[in-house]
């Protein structure tokens, strides 16, 4: 019987490192991606964990390492998106570009992955995706005036 295979983003801590941990001990084939590429390499000692860099705000990239996770495994079957960022800052520290970052990543990021796999999934008639949010989103958060608006998107 083939392994299930799952593609996890922001993989390299948090979440998603614990959930690509978590899969992999299941006995799943756990394909991981992040931009801290030394990070995904420690991940990947685990014989059940494959390593492929990503920087989700890169649309492109997005589609072309999706591309080259289902040529090299033949299949996923669950995504998990769950790259993020944040960056504390006060109401008096206003900062446009570190908005824009937070929202390229957390909301925009999320956009470019369902974007990559969509096609796929839809001539499949089969696969499943799952997104890591917030509660922030619905009840805020101090001092985060990128986070909170991009995990309510």
């Amino acid at each position: 019987m083939n392994k299930k295979t799952i593609w996890i983003t922001g993989a390299s801590s948090g979440i998603g490192e614990a959930t690509a941990i978590k899969f992999a001990k299941e006995g799943w084939k756990v394909i991981v991606s992040a931009r801290r590429v030394e990070l995904l390499d420690k991940l990947s000692a685990d014989e059940n964990i494959f390593s492929y860099p990503l920087d989700v705000t890169d649309s492109d990239k997005a589609k072309e390492v999706f591309k080259k996770i289902i040529d090299d495994h033949g299949q996923v079957d669950l995504c998990i998106f769950s790259s993020g960022t944040y960056e504390r800052k006060s109401e008096k520290e206003l900062d446009v570009q570190n908005i824009k970052h937070v929202i390229e990543v957390n909301f925009l990021g999320v956009i470019n992955c369902v974007s990559a796999v969509e096609k796929y999934y839809k001539e499949k008639n089969k696969g499943h995706i799952a997104v890591v949010s917030s509660p922030v989103g619905y009840r805020g958060l101090p001092k985060s005036s990128g986070y909170t608006p991009s995990k309510a998107a």
